[in-house]
């Protein structure tokens, strides 16, 4: 809406007249202090505090307005509150509403001077406005409300929507998983809103938003006085409803923090809101009053969130003559040609086997003959019993330095990016990364960095969820798992041939971690020799795993083909051969992000600018490749066919990257600027959205942060107000969560 700044009369300035009173307590009367004079009062956005200075002079003098001298004594007001009252007057010179800031004082600094009558000098009081009160709130209790509608409290601050992630994109593996629901009562509480619910397994239980936070903040988190009472309400504003969001959040914690601090957090510029803190019209207490820094609506999934609605032009701003000490500040540190939008590395997951050549051992030939040599060559050894002999092979073969051997698989060096069935199947070889997916990698780019390449811990797949067949292309491997169930990410799937038909496809195979449970399913012979264990962890500094055996002497049941076991000192022979019979399905991080761009091209720019927004924890691409064994069934391999992502979150990305886009696309300017008088031509949270009119029209699109009125010292001086506005800087994921 269109507004102006009134012009003070040149031929006569009138001085909006303040009042400034005290009082010691809330409950207490105020007291008008006549001889305290105000220098400044600054109402401010959050995050930071109002302010106020005023000046008082002690020692023997004449104050003005009097006409004899007297003893002024000093001003003890620290910890009191204290009120300025300024008229205010329209251009024909009707009254308006008071414009009033109200704080505690909690700075006196003493001036003294000379003086050889009594002490004197001038007290300089510094005040600050309620926000300090927010910030004696801790928040080291919860407010739940029982099926009764009895409200009771828990000395805990359990986090808002305990256990929700961060919003993640939209495709999260690719299964339509129930919503974990928040913890949010399924009744309004004694004040009037929502409260922690005493009983999560209600179908009812919801998710807390934004505003349903600050709404219970404000309501059960209030300061008290002394004896546990609230002498002091804050309410929270009628614009909160245009402003605060309503859709659910993720994990947000309270314990430990102070009332300012979360809502500092919640009401942060990152998510484009803020909020000032106000003297309500009854003068009985406080509002919050949020606002946002939006000049136009921005659409988030299903949600919209609205732009400012108190929106002002100045159209006289440049023909007033009251303005003065302008300054106006595009800053091109926001202003970018282009925005990416950046997930976690490619995740591809598949499996390689000693027979594809891409299982191979980690260690080294002097370490293997080191690990047969043992003790054989030690002197004395042809002299010992036969059970001193095993017994020194056995120390021998157990030395840090020879842990790897037989026990170390992972990649070669010489790896090509392959993987397969693994199965020994040559014409089932693809590459591991999706190249056919990523057109734009030029040929000479690669997706893997081997110094740097590692095994994950976690595969991309989860448990009781069926992968198999061409299910992950067609989005179809969830699994209803229950109510009481929960999936977990599986680890690195490594199995061992059990039987040998001489066709791969009737062989049987069992997981390595359970060779205890294979003998019973080998349907050959009765197991024997087959229930050594083994556990597998990741190896810290190349590309491979572990296999520890345990429950043998030796770690060599592997190396059937490698080792020979001499029988008669009690040494367990190898049983099975890591060369023919080893697979395993890895998971690997690729040297590519994820990402998307917005917009794709960028024309007639001799070094583009660019935004990167680090989504990392928000986004992924996770990659199965065809032909991966992703389990067993009766013990046979269980494969993909075509594989597929079970994680895409590039639209979620692009989706990122365009409403930075659009944000940061556009031209928008801080502003200073101030006038003569102590008068209230904006408010705290009001967008500015141009200055001047016609051909003078200036484009600003940002939001008063900030306003100052200087009072005059003296009858030659004049009163100042200064606006100060500042634009929101969008963390667009913060919108999103």
């Amino acid at each position: 809406m269109p507004t102006e700044i009134i012009n003070a009369d040149p031929r006569f300035r009138r001085l909006e007249r303040y009042s400034v009173y005290l009082r010691p307590d809330w409950l207490s009367p105020w007291t008008l202090q006549s001889q305290l004079f105000c220098n400044y009062c600054v109402w401010s956005a959050a995050p930071n505090v109002s302010s106020a200075e005023f000046e008082w002079r002690y020692g023997r003098g004449m104050r003005q307005g009097e006409s004899h001298y007297d003893q002024i004594d000093y001003l003890h007001c620290n910890g009191w509150w204290v009120k300025i009252v300024i008229e205010q007057f329209d251009a024909e010179k009707n009254q308006l509403p008071d414009l009033i800031w109200m704080g505690i004082v909690e700075i006196d600094g003493d001036n003294p001077i000379g003086s050889q009558d009594s002490p004197a000098g001038v007290q300089k009081i510094l005040a600050y406005g309620p926000e300090r009160l927010l910030e004696r709130v801790e928040l080291d209790s919860t407010w739940c409300t029982n099926s009764l509608g009895v409200d009771y409290r828990l000395r805990r601050g359990i986090p808002f929507n305990e256990g929700i992630p961060a919003k993640p994109g939209s495709g999260l593996d690719k299964k339509k998983h129930k919503d974990r629901p928040g913890n949010r009562g399924y009744q309004l509480g004694g004040q009037g809103t929502w409260t922690f619910a005493d009983d999560l397994s209600g179908a009812d239980v919801g998710a807390w938003s934004i505003k349903d936070i600050v709404d219970y903040i404000l309501a059960y988190h209030q300061p008290l006085d002394g004896n546990g009472n609230s002498r002091i309400k804050f309410d929270l504003g009628s614009s909160a409803g245009d402003y605060l969001p309503d859709w659910p959040t993720h994990e947000i914690k309270q314990h430990g923090k102070n009332l300012k601090q979360l809502l500092d957090e919640l009401m942060d510029r990152r998510r484009l809101l803020g909020y000032t803190i106000e003297t309500n019209a009854n003068s009985n207490g406080f509002t919050v009053r949020p606002f946002n820094y939006l000049d136009q609506d921005i659409r988030i999934d299903s949600y919209t969130i609205r732009r400012n609605q108190n929106r002002y032009a100045i159209e006289n701003f440049y023909s007033s003559i009251s303005v003065g000490d302008t300054h106006i500040q595009e800053s091109s540190t926001q202003s970018y040609d282009q925005v990416a939008a950046v997930g976690g590395r490619i995740i591809c997951c598949g499996t390689i086997s000693a027979k594809d050549g891409n299982l191979m051992p980690h260690w080294t030939d002097a370490q293997e003959d080191e690990y047969k040599t043992a003790a054989t060559e030690q002197e004395g050894y042809e002299d010992l019993e036969e059970y001193e002999k095993a017994e020194r092979n056995l120390v021998a073969r157990t030395r840090e330095e020879l842990n790897l051997v037989y026990c170390a698989f992972g990649l070669p060096k010489t790896w090509n990016g392959s993987a397969g069935g693994g199965l020994g199947h040559e014409e089932e070889l693809v590459d591991l990364f999706p190249y056919l997916h990523f057109p734009e990698l030029a040929n000479w780019e690669s997706a893997w960095y081997y110094p740097a390449l590692r095994f994950l811990p976690e595969l991309p797949l989860k448990s009781q969820h069926d992968y198999s067949s061409y299910k992950i292309g067609y989005d179809q491997v969830s699994v209803d798992m229950g109510d009481a169930a929960r999936w977990n990410y599986l680890p690195p799937l490594v199995l061992i041939r059990l039987t040998d038909t001489g066709e791969t496809d009737h062989d049987r195979y069992a997981d390595i971690t359970k060779l205890g449970e294979a003998s019973d399913i080998e349907l050959v012979g009765d197991g024997s020799g087959r229930v050594v264990s083994f556990s597998v962890s990741i190896l810290p500094d190349s590309p491979g795993l572990l296999l520890r055996q345990h429950g043998s002497n030796g770690h060599h049941a592997l190396a059937a083909v490698d080792f020979t076991a001499d029988e008669d000192l009690g040494e367990e022979p190898p049983v099975f051969n890591w060369r023919d019979n080893l697979v395993a399905t890895v998971a690997m991080a690729a040297d590519i992000h994820v990402e998307q761009r917005w917009p794709n091209a960028i024309f007639n720019v001799d070094a583009k600018r660019v935004l990167r927004i680090n989504a990392e924890e928000y986004a992924g691409l996770h990659w199965v490749a065809p032909n991966t064994i992703v389990g067993l069934r009766y013990g046979y391999p269980v494969k993909t066919i075509d594989g597929g992502f079970i994680r895409d979150d590039r639209d979620f990305l692009q989706k990122i990257a365009r409403i930075a886009y659009e944000w940061y696309g556009v031209r928008r300017q801080a502003l200073r600027f101030s006038f003569v008088r102590a008068f209230r031509v904006l408010r705290v949270g009001d967008l500015i959205t141009s200055i001047g009119e016609g051909e003078t029209e200036e484009p600003i699109r940002s939001v008063v942060t900030e306003v100052r009125v200087d009072f005059a010292r003296h009858e030659n001086d004049i009163h100042r107000t200064t606006i100060q506005t500042q634009w929101g800087e969008l963390d667009v994921l913060k919108l999103n969560s």
